[in-house]
């Protein structure tokens, strides 16, 4: 307040404008008459700039919810010039898109009383949109929205490294991630996770676990044999997670052989084949193996295809043909850097066709009492 002496009936002051749009009320007393009022108007100042806002500034990444910017049209101070009508135009970048959200309508918004407005609607990643609002010959506007996590309704896993050796020691670690709907991890989950497993591996660590900013991992551990671990990831209330770790073979360390069939007819035509497995040291068949093979036979039976032989796969074989004696046939199989496989094929006697008698002994005195045993054999027929 201010005294001021009236001169010839009149008192003046003057009254200066804050920075802020609006209306100051103007009051005068004087002792024994009514009091004055009178208002000042504050208006905005020439177009400068946009302001812009959101309401709410943060919604779901649920690719539904909605913003809503306004940008508003002022002076240099911030006051809306209620008179403009600029053809304002709205922009969106951030949250993991190149188009962050969709705005509704499709700009330019031409403003009304200096105000345009326009809605954001969310996309299903979170993170941080920024609308830019332009116009010509004004400084341009900026806000940001935030697009949060929804709701944990799922468990995603994941597993690093997603193949490990079946050696009985390797270790893969699996990482179930508490998620939104849409796939958006939600951080400030602790559930208690429990994990399951089937197959070629088992758990080694703490099990359950209570997730910690909305993750909990778990430690497995291969067993020696190749194939595959199904890790399974509950927690109440939201859906199962699972992923896979798969187990292979360790370095080649050795052959192992085995016959097909394993006995075959003693008859010089009949066939075996052996296969020579290019293995670990747990015996799983190195997939990747090409070692040159040689393969060796003794007894009965000789080799009747191409050797040595370039392993296939880890695989590499070889056919066996019998002899005409009965017996058995030693097979090795030998490759630089590993312990030799060997097995054995079996030769048989065939189908009998016809009988071979002989005497012992040959010649004996006719004195009705001396002996001779008659022998009579069945003879297959590679011996006839």
């Amino acid at each position: 307040s201010k005294d001021v002496y009236a001169v010839d009936g009149i008192a003046t002051i003057a009254m200066k404008a804050t920075t802020a749009a609006g209306t100051a009320t103007i009051d005068t007393t004087a002792t024994g008459l009514y009091p004055g009022t009178v208002n000042v108007t504050t208006v905005a100042g020439p177009k400068t700039k946009i302001l812009c806002s959101a309401n709410p500034t943060i919604i779901e990444a649920d690719g539904l919810s909605i913003s809503t910017i306004t940008a508003r049209v002022t002076d240099q101070y911030g006051n809306t010039v209620t008179d403009a009508t600029d053809s304002i135009y709205f922009d969106v970048n951030g949250a993991g898109t190149t188009q962050a959200g969709n705005l509704s309508p499709t700009p330019p918004i031409a403003a009304v009383g200096g105000i345009a407005t326009i809605a954001l609607k969310s996309t299903e990643t979170i993170g941080t949109a920024t609308v830019d609002a332009t116009a010509a010959g004004l400084t341009a506007g900026s806000v940001a929205v935030e697009f949060k996590t929804g709701s944990a309704t799922k468990i995603s896993c994941s597993v690093n490294p997603a193949s490990i050796t079946a050696d009985g020691v390797s270790i893969s670690t699996v990482t179930a991630q508490v998620q939104d709907a849409n796939g958006n991890l939600c951080t400030t989950a602790t559930d208690q996770v429990t994990f399951g497993i089937s197959g070629e591996g088992a758990i080694d660590s703490v099990n359950p676990v209570n997730a910690v900013s909305g993750i909990a991992t778990v430690r497995i551990k291969s067993t020696t044999q190749t194939g595959t671990a199904v890790i399974t990831a509950d927690a109440a209330g939201l859906t199962q997670g699972t992923t896979n770790v798969i187990t292979t073979a360790g370095a080649a360390a050795q052959i192992t052989n085995t016959a097909e069939p394993v006995s075959i007819t003693a008859d010089g035509v009949s066939i075996s084949t052996v296969t020579a497995a290019i293995q670990d040291a747990n015996g799983n068949t190195v997939t990747t193996a090409t070692n040159q093979v040689t393969f060796g036979i003794s007894g009965e039976g000789t080799i009747d295809s191409a050797n040595p032989v370039t392993a296939v796969n880890g695989i590499a074989t070889v056919r066996i043909k019998s002899t005409v004696s009965a017996g058995t046939a030693v097979i090795t199989s030998t490759s630089t850097g590993l312990t030799d496989g060997t097995t054995n094929v079996i030769t048989t006697a065939g189908s009998a066709v016809k009988l071979v008698n002989t005497a012992e002994p040959s010649s004996i005195t006719a004195d009705g009492v001396s002996i001779s045993t008659v022998t009579a054999a069945k003879i297959g027929r590679a011996h006839v």
